[in-house]
């Protein structure tokens, strides 16, 4: 996923569909970086 505009940290809604068990919500927190695009990964709970 492709995400732009993002605040250094925060949560995010993850959805991938429109049950309830499709659905997370994922704490994150963005590193500083050299370049333009930076990579993560955050856990869904």
């Amino acid at each position: 996923v492709y995400l732009s505009g993002l605040q250094d940290s925060g949560e995010l809604l993850v959805l991938w569909g429109q049950r309830q068990d499709q659905r997370c919500n994922a704490t994150y927190q963005l590193l500083p970086t050299q370049g333009s695009l930076t990579t993560s990964k955050a856990i869904c709970r």
